[in-house]
């Protein structure tokens, strides 16, 4: 007589643990549905919820990113317009005690020079990230001041009076987008008044 067969319940045992682990795996993943009917089915929940998150944490990273660039702007331009209006002072000074151009000892194109350099400086921290607000209102400054630049090399009072207007008031947009991140000091001292009389030279 032939011996039976031992029974397979070994087999069965590592079957079973095979389809546990499997399931175990997919509930790390997307939660494991109650019946195995070999269709890829995840939890439609758990895939919501996961895909929210995503958003959210996605929105959360740009506004930091804007934040960011808005804030590096706005430290540029404190900076420099602080630099730019002392130059412009300088020379404003300068050209009251003189009244004229020909005795200005370099202030004119020392202003004219710090100016232009302020300018490239704040359009070289203007990117694509900075809000549309306070990109506008950097990019009309740095135009305001090169206008005070022309009228500068151009030696007319006229001329500098309107330039130096307008760049004053160019900066008030930019005071106020940047407000958000002003430090809590005085603000930069504001451009001299240009000389009422016309001086020769």
């Amino acid at each position: 007589m032939k011996p039976r067969s031992a029974p397979r319940r070994s087999t069965t045992v590592r079957l079973v643990g095979v389809v546990v682990a499997a399931c175990a795996v997919v509930v790390t993943l997307a939660g494991c549905t109650d019946e195995l009917d070999g269709s890829a089915r995840g939890n439609e929940v758990a895939v919501s919820a996961y895909r929210a998150d995503a958003a959210s944490t996605e929105q959360a990273r740009k506004l930091a990113r804007v934040q960011a660039a808005d804030y590096a702007l706005c430290s540029t331009v404190r900076t420099q317009l602080v630099s730019m209006l002392r130059a412009y002072n300088a020379f404003v000074d300068r050209l009251n005690a003189t009244q004229s151009f020909a005795e200005l000892a370099g202030a004119d194109r020392g202003a004219a020079d710090q100016i232009g350099r302020g300018g490239a400086a704040i359009t070289g921290a203007i990117t694509d990230e900075s809000t549309q607000a306070l990109r506008t209102a950097a990019q009309a400054l740095v135009a305001r001041g090169a206008d005070v630049v022309a009228a500068i090399r151009t030696k007319k009072i006229e001329a500098l009076n309107t330039a130096s207007g307008n760049w004053a008031r160019s900066r008030d947009p930019v005071v106020a987008a940047c407000s958000a991140f002003a430090a809590r000091r005085p603000a930069p001292r504001t451009a001299s008044t240009t000389p009422a009389p016309a001086p020769g030279g």
